[in-house]
């Protein structure tokens, strides 16, 4: 069917049958029912890249393969930017936003498939970045090339293009209220009746579509230890300020990293040196590799021995001090590893790396609470700093609120995520003005 017919059939559709807000509604459905296939799509790709991976690559020298593979990703990356796409693809959430600031809406449609492509690749091959960005841009490039096409006012296509990027969120994550909570404080959607209605039904859309395809079951499941005493809110407290001081080493590291590959000339020297560097921290530190998402799961659970899985250093957790050295590598080598899977070429998100480290610093927090003779509950501390860090990286402590709690059914926590999110939120404001 031509462009010129979808037109015509459009505008009759609109003219006899969906008056006022009606259209609006049946676009906000539509939109993030594209946008739930999307991120099925994303999910599928790199589970089928990864599984293909390890069956091919599997036994002794599996931790040699890890320290090639991401690069193979990264250059598959760049082939594909180059040569068959030949437009540069962005990291997601900061081109959605340049687009509604700065170019009236307009996504170019290339971004309806690269993003999916570029990206799946970048992690499928182990690259330690994650899918909510790259999610976010296909979403508000739907959002933005329905619009335009249907021709609809400006306004509509900026509340469109929310739409999208709310069920991007609630899609991958299966977080419809976290979506919508994102768009409000992110994407900076002025709350009305007119925009919310259209935001909840893309959202509840795309979540529908992401439950049929991927199942219902939470993305981190959690199993409460211990429910939140009174007596224990200074230690919430303190989690939370030393996520955000966290989260203001994620943001600095992550900009001079950025910019010292800005400088280099040709994107070939910058894939080698920068994917050389990736490939040896991932040798040294395999739990960094891709998004990390098995980690989170076993440190919500309270669980540390997997760090050490296949590295050179088994033996360390036998020690306490080496154990607190080694977690704390782990932790401040992540947003390296992201950074430099950027700076190689790679596409992807910065909310899984920031998971990644809020879970892990909250569970090297119990641990030490725990060693010297304060009884929390580490899993608890896990989830905790979940959110303190998306707070802190992404300021936007209602976001980490709503999908700390969405992504583990960790409800019952809902005070301590509030106060450890807004501490982790008001310290990274102060000393860094702007999220990544």
């Amino acid at each position: 069917m031509s462009k010129k017919r979808v037109i015509h059939w459009f505008n009759q559709l609109k003219n006899n049958y969906l008056t006022g807000y009606r259209l609006l509604y049946l676009l906000a459905a539509a939109v993030g029912l594209g946008v739930g296939l999307a991120a099925v799509i994303i999910k599928n790709l790199v589970h089928f890249i990864r599984e293909a991976l390890e069956n091919s690559f599997h036994g002794e020298y599996t931790r040699y393969y890890i320290f090639i593979l991401p690069v193979i990703g990264i250059l598959l990356v760049i082939i594909f930017i180059r040569y068959i796409n030949k437009k540069p693809v962005g990291h997601g959430i900061p081109g959605v936003l340049f687009s509604i600031s700065k170019n009236n809406g307009i996504m170019q449609s290339h971004n309806l498939y690269s993003s999916i492509i570029t990206s799946a690749l970048t992690v499928g091959f182990g690259g330690s970045v994650g899918l909510e960005g790259p999610t976010v841009a296909t979403g508000g490039a739907i959002g933005s090339n329905v619009g335009r096409l249907l021709k609809l006012r400006y306004k509509d296509i900026m509340l469109l293009i929310s739409c999208a990027c709310a069920g991007a969120m609630s899609a991958i994550f299966k977080a419809p209220i976290a979506g919508i909570v994102f768009v409000l404080e992110v994407i900076m959607l002025d709350l009305t009746m007119w925009a919310i209605i259209p935001l909840l039904i893309a959202s509840a859309s795309a979540a529908l579509t992401s439950y049929l395809f991927l199942g219902q079951n939470v993305l981190y499941p959690f199993q409460l230890a211990e429910e939140f005493e009174m007596n224990q809110i200074h230690y919430y407290l303190l989690l939370g300020l030393l996520v955000g001081l966290l989260s203001v080493y994620f943001t600095r590291t992550y900009i001079r990293i950025s910019g010292v590959f800005e400088k280099m000339k040709g994107p070939w020297k910058r894939m080698l040196l920068a994917g050389g560097l990736l490939g040896l921290i991932l040798f040294l530190f395999p739990s960094l590799y891709g998004e990390g998402y098995e980690v989170v799961n076993q440190g919500l659970r309270g669980e540390y021995y997997h760090l050490f899985e296949n590295t050179f250093f088994e033996g360390w957790h036998a020690s306490f001090i080496l154990l607190v050295i080694y977690i704390l590598l782990v932790i401040t080598l992540k947003v390296v590893a992201t950074t430099l899977t950027f700076a190689a070429g790679g596409i992807g998100g910065i909310f899984a790396p920031s998971l990644f480290m809020g879970a892990n610093a909250g569970l090297l927090f119990g641990i030490i609470l725990n060693h010297i003779g304060v009884a929390v509950p580490v899993s608890n501390m896990a989830l905790i700093g979940m959110a303190g860090m998306i707070a802190g990286v992404i300021h936007a402590p209602l976001t980490a609120i709503f999908l700390i709690a969405e992504i583990t059914g960790g409800y019952e926590l809902f005070f301590p995520l509030m106060l450890a999110s807004t501490i982790a939120f008001g310290t990274a404001r102060y000393f860094v003005k702007n999220s990544v």
